[in-house]
């Protein structure tokens, strides 16, 4: 008599992995469309100069900087994902195209998250992070390796935000960095 071997049914830990890991690259594809999307998106509307706030719980000194800013350079603040009392716009329903497109149309980026200041690098915009313990390590990690960093802002500057700085303070090779980052993720390497 011969031994069938009888299919073990899939324990409800390794299906719940598969799933996990089925949305995992997922959303791994979704971001890598973003970024390499992004490229192309236009400006948000065709909206005049404005500079992108994305995050939430900002230091007041730090709004207060990005206002000034925004005033000195006639532009507005327009406030992505998150109600920001001090921002002329909301965009508080924004998806992932309309996010990619007001990252591209962005004269500059206020954030404190370390995706805003991803997306800023990969469209070759100027911005000012500003370090929240939580997000702390991550943020600076991303402007140390790049070694850009004097936009990560820990106390209130004296002359500034980054955002608001001279030409050379542009972003340099950030953009092949983060682009090489997207290859990498596409390809399964990180």
């Amino acid at each position: 008599m011969l031994l069938r071997a009888q299919a073990m049914p899939e324990s409800k830990e390794l299906s719940q992995l598969r799933v996990i890991r089925s949305q995992v690259s997922r959303m791994r594809r979704l971001v890598d469309d973003l970024l390499q999307r992004g490229n192309g998106a236009a400006r948000l509307d065709e909206r005049p100069a404005y500079i992108l706030l994305y995050g939430h719980g900002f230091p007041d000194w730090y709004l207060r900087e990005v206002r000034s800013a925004a005033d000195r350079n006639r532009q507005k603040v327009i406030s992505i994902g998150y109600r920001n009392p001090m921002a002329d716009e909301q965009l508080l329903d924004a998806g992932p195209l309309e996010f990619a497109e007001a990252m591209a149309g962005a004269a500059a980026v206020a954030t404190n998250f370390f995706h805003g200041s991803v997306f800023a690098l990969r469209h070759g915009k100027p911005f000012a992070a500003v370090s929240t313990p939580y997000r702390h390590n991550k943020l600076r990690d991303l402007t140390v390796a790049l070694g850009c960093e004097e936009r990560l802002m820990l106390d209130e500057p004296a002359d500034g935000l980054i955002a608001d700085g001279p030409e050379e303070m542009r972003p340099v090779g950030e953009v092949e960095f983060v682009e090489g980052l997207a290859t990498a993720s596409a390809s399964g390497a990180y």
